[in-house]
């Protein structure tokens, strides 16, 4: 489907808020908002909108219906215009109706299930999300910290520490949790329960994909959550997935697991393939390599995601003696 349709990509913005948005859905809307910066430009406006309307910022004299009419005069309501169209934006009345009113067509009642936690925690929660290249540092009140990676979201209750230490993870994050003898930590992601004492270890759980957990101090006891009772232990080093119900435990042999915390991609001895698959991944392009023998030679190097995909391919290409070309929005490596 072209990456320009409108219907596409008002559905991409609404998954990513509902945080259903696979890992090639995350590729195929930065992809679109890097074409244009007024894609761009629309795109945080409309988050930024949603945010306040949906009280998840309390930013003091921010006026709401000023905000959306800024926005309004950024997206294209006509039907002419540039060659790559803005999200159309119907017009309504009440200020949270006019952001939601942009996404419920797509996809029913998905918001507002965005604003629910995925586990049975306290009726008061707090929630911290992230959106599309955006990375969070949070604190917890018993000094446990927190990285959130982009396109995540984690919730924990208001009376966090009082009586327990639960933390609902979509998404991927790093935890350095707090010791406290008295209280474990418990992390609930998609089908898996994690419960700790004090460690510090990842924990990948985007929707659609297979749950990853490695610990990189302590230990930890990973298992499914309606499973508690037969968990896999996991000490320094250690690593385990878990798809459906199954949970493989291995040792964790790469670095590449918390690459996202510094936006880079470290590769030593790596085949070009499965570089080129993190590339594909992480800007939602195609690479084709034509010439089968480069696909297994070896890349060490490392590689800033905030390098743009041409100057990638140039450290690429360099290095396996090799060129690219473009067609139709397409990298040909030989």
């Amino acid at each position: 489907m072209m990456l320009d349709n409108l219907e596409h990509i008002e559905t991409l913005i609404a998954r990513q808020l509902d945080g259903s948005l696979t890992e090639k859905e995350q590729g195929e809307l930065r992809a679109w908002r890097q074409a244009d910066p007024q894609n761009d430009l629309a795109y945080k406006e409309l988050l930024r909108t949603w945010e306040l309307a949906a009280g998840e910022t309390n930013v003091p004299g921010v006026d709401i219906e000023s905000q959306w009419q800024r926005f309004q005069g950024m997206v294209d309501l006509g039907s002419g215009g540039g060659s790559t169209p803005i999200i159309n934006i119907p017009w309504y009345k009440q200020s949270w109706f006019k952001v939601a009113a942009v996404l419920i067509p797509v996809v029913g009642l998905a918001l507002f299930i965005w604003k629910q936690p995925q586990h049975d925690l306290a009726n008061n929660n707090i929630t911290v999300a992230t959106i599309d290249n955006e990375i969070k540092n949070v604190q917890l009140p018993d000094g446990s910290q927190i990285e959130l990676n982009e396109n995540s979201r984690l919730t924990y209750s208001t009376d966090f520490g009082t009586t327990a230490r639960e933390i609902q993870l979509l998404g991927e994050a790093f935890f350095d949790v707090a010791p406290q003898s008295t209280q474990p930590f418990t992390v609930f992601a998609g089908n898996s329960k994690t419960v700790v004492l004090g460690t510090s270890f990842n924990i990948k759980a985007y929707q659609q994909d297979s749950i990853e957990i490695v610990v990189t101090t302590g230990k930890v006891a990973f298992s499914l959550k309606d499973a508690p009772d037969q968990p896999v232990i996991l000490t320094r080093g250690n690593r385990a997935s878990m798809q459906e119900i199954t949970i493989r435990k291995s040792t964790n042999e790469s670095v590449a697991f918390t690459q996202w915390r510094d936006k880079t991609f470290k590769y030593q001895d790596q085949s070009l393939g499965d570089v080129i698959n993190d590339i594909e991944k992480n800007f939602g392009i195609r690479v084709i390599v034509e010439d089968s023998t480069l696909v297994e030679m070896n890349f060490n190097g490392t590689i800033s995601t905030s390098y743009a995909v041409s100057e990638i391919l140039d450290i690429l290409t360099g290095a396996t003696n090799s060129e690219y070309h473009i067609i139709d929005n397409i990298y040909y490596i030989r």
